[in-house]
């Protein structure tokens, strides 16, 4: 099974075909797109997915101005809530299962807005339990090792969802490693695309990658993350 994240960038606007034309690169099996967007270049989008054979899908608003996440499966499975976020930011969460797999995908606002969030995440942790991911932007990492310095908002709440039965599946795999999703416009790096994962799932976990060359030609301005597993 192979999941995959990516973060378009404000529904992608004019690099919509671009971005259409990288996604069955990433030959994944359940895709999420942050920062997606209702309208004109959602529909798009969605419906090139369901002439791919992504015939689940869910999308966490439909106001065109918001920055949502999209869900789309081609092997089949059930939403168990498409707007799951807290009251203001019912679009920055949605669950679905697919199999014995429950997948909360992601997408956090900035600064200290995102905290309310994550409070909301870490209370449904316990339902993505056996076998559970977290996937998506989290607008978050560790300082000094998901960043060169320390700039992250709300690593305090980050810190909580990782002692929340969480595992970070890229980090445990590459323990010293030093590897970015987005870079700023000054050219700092930050590791902010997460695959957190339930000890159980992170068992079945072949492997986590990002793949740079959504960022590195411009598709977006993020990495798209790839999760692997032999389940």
């Amino acid at each position: 099974m192979r999941i995959a994240t990516l973060n378009i960038r404000h529904g992608g606007g004019t690099r919509v075909s671009a971005i259409l034309r990288y996604l069955p690169t990433l030959d994944a099996d359940v895709l999420i797109l942050t920062e997606f967007r209702s309208g004109a270049t959602g529909s798009a989008i969605r419906s090139n997915l369901a002439a791919q054979g992504y015939s689940l899908q869910a999308h966490s608003s439909n106001d065109p101005s918001v920055n949502a996440v999209l869900m789309a499966s081609r092997i089949g499975g059930s939403v168990v809530k498409v707007r799951a976020g807290p009251p203001g930011f019912e679009h920055c969460l949605t669950v679905a299962r697919f199999r014995d797999l429950s997948i909360c995908a992601c997408y956090f606002p900035q600064g200290e807005r995102k905290r309310p969030v994550f409070d909301q995440l870490i209370g449904l942790t316990k339902e993505l339990q056996p076998l559970g991911l977290v996937l998506g932007d989290l607008n978050t990492g560790l300082p000094f090792q998901d960043e060169a310095g320390r700039t992250f908002k709300c690593v305090d709440a980050f810190q909580a969802l990782l002692r929340a039965n969480l595992v970070d599946s890229w980090r445990v795999r590459h323990p010293d490693a030093r590897e970015f999703s987005w870079r700023s416009t000054h050219g700092n790096g930050f590791r902010i695309d997460h695959a957190l994962a339930t000890g159980g799932f992170n068992g079945q976990i072949s492997t986590v990658e990002y793949d740079h060359t959504s960022r590195e030609l411009g598709i977006t301005d993020h990495s798209a993350l790839l999760v692997a597993s032999d389940g």
